[in-house]
């Protein structure tokens, strides 16, 4: 399943930025109250920006496609009402971020993102642990690359714990968009 949204931006209070040190406030379409459970970081259309899945027991669960200039377009809704946690990894290993949607009953589901067809470039990293331990928890990774033409740092940290009664698959991954080669740190 791809992930597509519209262009249009929804916006509400309650959200800071930094803007080179200085926090200023901006309107997202997830930071007003609701009843929202779970929030998933990651970028599911490999473009480079990290994008957001929200999770709630009264409505379904949103996909928030970052636009890469401080904003997000309106959500798209997957799965049923009565989610919980969520989780991304690529369970197929295709290059994309997958989903699973834990909840009640048929609010439960695995979505397969079929991102790996628009043309971005991933990597997906195995981190190994020494002495901290096999899965690498805690470890950071930070990748560069030349997406659009701008020189972009991007930074992953290993957790077990990831959302509201998930975990997120232990490799990290990181988006590229139209980069021709990354260098990892």
């Amino acid at each position: 399943m791809t992930f597509a949204s519209p262009i249009t931006v929804v916006r509400h209070p309650n959200c800071n930025v930094n803007d080179h040190g200085v926090y200023k406030p901006q309107t997202t379409g997830f930071s007003g109250k609701s009843n929202n459970l779970a929030n998933n970081w990651g970028d599911f259309d490999n473009d480079g920006d990290l994008d957001l899945m929200v999770t709630s027991d009264i409505l379904r669960t949103r996909y928030f496609k970052n636009q890469g200039n401080g904003s997000f377009a309106n959500p798209v809704s997957l799965g049923k009402a009565g989610a919980a946690g969520i989780s991304n990894g690529d369970y197929d290993n295709d290059g994309d971020l997958d989903i699973y949607i834990n909840g009640i009953d048929s609010a439960r589901a695995l979505f397969s993102n079929g991102a790996s067809t628009n043309g971005n470039a991933w990597i997906n990293l195995k981190c190994v642990g020494m002495a901290s331990g096999k899965s690498a928890l805690g470890a950071m990774v930070m990748i560069k690359a030349t997406i659009k033409g701008t020189s972009v740092w991007q930074m992953r940290e290993i957790n077990a714990q990831n959302s509201f009664m998930s975990q997120n698959d232990l490799r990290v991954h990181f988006g590229l968009g139209d980069a021709k080669s990354s260098k990892p740190l």
